[in-house]
């Protein structure tokens, strides 16, 4: 899902983070709390595919969920991630 709600193929989602996270990161902007005192970018890609039989119809289990579990897991990472 993109920021703005639309719908991405997940590869195309992943394509478009990494170039979020390699412009991010060429523009080096100081950040004293980010990894090697830099801003950095995590992103979060979830499809359909990442929901198994059993969570389709869970209550509380949507895509978007899924993207933001992605999310939380890449920046647990250490930053610029995607997951």
């Amino acid at each position: 899902i993109g920021r703005d709600g639309r719908l991405l193929d997940a590869h195309v989602a992943a394509q478009i983070a990494e170039r979020m996270i390699a412009g991010v990161s060429a523009l080096a902007i100081p950040h004293d709390g980010g990894i090697g005192g830099r801003v950095t970018v995590s992103c979060g890609v979830a499809s359909s595919s990442c929901l198994s039989d059993a969570m389709v119809g869970a209550p509380g289990t949507t895509l978007v969920g899924a993207a933001d579990r992605a999310l939380y897991e890449a920046k647990a990472r250490g930053g610029t991630a995607i997951e």
